[in-house]
C-alpha cells in the first residue's frame, strides 16, 4: 500500500461548534445605479456564520512530488472578537501520516474538542480497510 498524507481535521463536535449559523435581522434597500434612486426596500431574516474563519497556518503533504498543500488550520472568531484556534493535536502514522486537529481557546486545549485514542485509531481504520 502506497504512503500517502491523510488531513481528518476537527471531531464532528467541534467541527459543528464552529460551523454555527445565527440568525439575524437584515434591512436595507436597493437602489438605480444609474440615477442613486431607492427602487425597494427589504427586511428580512437570514442566516450568517457565527465564526469567521482566518487561516493561521498550513499543512504540508509529507508524501507528495514537491511541495502539496494538504490543509489549512484555522482561526475562528466570533462578533464579539472572542476566537478559538484550530491546533493539530496528533499525527498518527498508518499507511501514511494522519492529521487530527483540536481546538485551543486562549491557548488552552478545549477538552470536548480532543480526539480519543479509540475514535482516531476508528478513523484511520475505516478509511484504510474501505468500511
Amino acid at each position: 500500500m502506497a504512503r500517502q498524507d491523510y488531513f481528518i481535521g476537527l471531531k464532528p463536535f467541534a467541527k459543528n461548534f464552529v460551523e454555527r449559523t445565527i440568525t439575524v435581522q437584515e434591512t436595507g434597500q436597493y437602489s438605480d445605479p444609474a440615477s442613486g434612486k431607492t427602487i425597494g426596500r427589504y427586511n428580512r431574516l437570514t442566516q450568517i456564520p457565527m465564526f469567521r474563519k482566518l487561516v493561521t497556518g498550513t499543512i504540508w503533504a509529507k508524501f507528495s512530488v514537491g511541495p502539496s498543500k494538504l490543509a489549512y488550520l484555522y482561526r475562528y472568531q466570533d462578533h464579539d472578537g472572542k476566537y478559538y484556534q484550530e491546533v493539530v493535536q496528533a499525527v498518527v502514522s498508518h499507511h501514511g501520516w494522519w492529521y487530527f486537529t483540536a481546538l485551543s481557546h486562549k491557548g488552552v486545549i478545549v477538552e470536548a474538542s480532543l480526539w480519543t485514542q479509540e475514535e482516531m485509531a476508528e478513523a484511520t481504520n475505516q478509511s484504510t480497510t474501505g468500511n
